[in-house]
């Protein structure tokens, strides 16, 4: 991992700001990759360190975001179940075990549960489909910032 780049990566805005927040290609997908990869390939990079340094900003980006906004305000998790491709990368599941289980936090996959990571928006949508067809309110107003708790999403025949 090359530490400056890393240092310099995680002074990204979108790092620290504050939630709710979400991510993704928009971001930190082929304009981004480009420019950071560049930037350091011009500096003479080795191709597998900016693998390593990507990979870890990764990894950082997630533990600093659950240090400053998560466990201050929710003291009580005691783990934190991964899903999506990052599940499968086998150096992000260890190193975020390495960095949150001496907190006392386990980490854990959607695998482990039965939940197959690659459907788990589905499965969000199914749940948030069915609340809103029963009437029940579908959204959690501390995690999103809403006003109240409100039934999300329309039916239409």
């Amino acid at each position: 991992v090359l530490e400056e780049f890393l240092e310099k990566l995680m002074k990204h805005p979108f790092v620290s700001a504050q939630p709710p927040k979400t991510t993704g290609r928009e971001e930190f997908g082929e304009h981004f990759t480009r420019k950071v990869v560049g930037e350091m390939l011009r500096r003479g990079a080795d191709p597998r360190d900016i693998i390593a340094t990507l990979t870890e900003f990764t990894v950082r980006s997630i533990v600093y975001n659950y240090e400053k906004f998560v466990f201050p305000r929710y003291s009580d998790i005691a783990e934190v179940i991964l899903g999506g491709g990052g599940s499968f990368n086998k150096y992000i599941v260890r190193r975020l075990k390495e960095l949150l289980e001496p907190q006392g936090i386990k980490v854990s996959t959607h695998e482990e549960y039965g939940i197959p990571s690659k459907f788990k928006e589905a499965i969000a949508m199914a749940i948030l489909g069915s609340e809103a067809l029963s009437g029940k309110s579908n959204n959690i107003p501390r995690v999103t910032e809403a006003r109240r708790r409100v039934v999300m999403g329309k039916f239409i025949p």
